[in-house]
């Protein structure tokens, strides 16, 4: 992977990330119990999703 491949992707990274806790702040500033559930369950699950391809699931 090139520097320049890896720069792009890590942008797209933080985009994404973003945009999760935008989502998150607005839930919880709006009080909404629900949507912050859905945040936080959709963030658990990337979470997991990461854990299994990282470099450390090569073990």
């Amino acid at each position: 992977m090139t520097k320049a491949t890896q720069a792009l992707q890590l942008q797209e990274n933080a985009e994404e990330l973003g945009k999760w806790l935008r989502a998150g702040i607005d839930s919880a500033l709006k009080g909404s119990p629900s949507s912050l559930k859905e945040v936080e369950a959709s963030s658990h699950k990337s979470d997991h999703e990461s854990e299994n391809t990282g470099p450390s699931a090569r073990a």
